[in-house]
């Protein structure tokens, strides 16, 4: 009777299993793991051994790590390309363009259209009309380019012969050019207000009083002081007009 009374029940569940003491349940799908310890204790009255069954329930929850974001900055700097447009030097297309100490010069030929010779002033009234001044020169380049540019140097002329229209070419022979005379120093020297003024060669008297003009047919640069009315004998004929560009060098 005694040892009846201290005898505990055993669970039904684990009747018949031979476990160790200590028995670890698989996890369940919501993170818990359940973990089952068996403590053995001994009544001393009793022969038979009592197995107490404790479980002990472990929540488990999933860590998260975050990995530091490290932002290394780009060394290499992207930009648009600038559009690359070339400006026009002169005001139109019938200027050449001449690089001088001061600037851009840019210069265009006349030529008179009946033969006979240009007024001297007749050539500067029709530079400032056209917003030029009449030009000098300054640099091999002008003297090449007007020099060898022939084309420049003709023109035509057209006569009535019979009521039937007939071109002559005729001969640009002398340019009128923009210099002054300085009396202290009695010499010739550039005056388009651009130029250097030094003036080499220096021209030949051949009007005294008159001005400057380039005898294209005659040599190199040979300058020569001529009449400036139209009476004279000798026909200048044509005139280069210029401006400053207003874009730098």
């Amino acid at each position: 009777m005694a040892n009846s009374m201290f005898r505990p029940q055993r669970p039904s569940r684990h009747e018949e299993c031979s476990c160790e003491n200590h028995e670890e349940v698989p996890c369940e799908e919501n993170g818990e793991s359940t973990t089952t310890d068996y403590i053995e204790s001994t009544v001393s009255s009793s022969t038979e051994k009592t197995t107490t069954v404790v479980t002990t329930t472990v929540v488990t929850t999933p860590s998260t790590t975050t990995q530091p974001t490290t932002t290394v900055p780009s060394s290499t700097t992207s930009t648009s390309p600038l559009p690359t447009t070339t400006p026009r030097i002169c005001r139109n297309s019938g200027y050449t363009a001449f690089k001088r100490k001061n600037g851009w010069w840019c210069g265009q030929f006349y030529n008179l259209q009946v033969p006979g010779s240009q007024p001297y002033q007749g050539a500067v009234n029709n530079c400032f009309l056209n917003r030029d001044v009449l030009s000098s020169f300054e640099t091999d380049e002008e003297w090449n380019h007007w020099r060898e540019s022939k084309s420049y140097f003709k023109f035509l002329i057209h006569i009535v012969i019979l009521g039937i229209y007939v071109s002559e070419p005729v001969n640009v022979t002398a340019i009128w050019l923009a210099a002054s005379y300085n009396e202290s120093i009695q010499q010739w020297y550039w005056s388009d207000g651009n130029a250097i003024p030094t003036m080499e060669p220096q021209p030949t008297v051949v009007t005294p009083g008159g001005q400057v003009a380039w005898f294209t047919y005659e040599g190199d640069r040979v300058l020569k002081v001529s009449n400036t009315s139209t009476d004279s004998t000798i026909w200048v004929n044509g005139f280069v007009c210029g401006h400053l560009s207003s874009v730098p060098i």
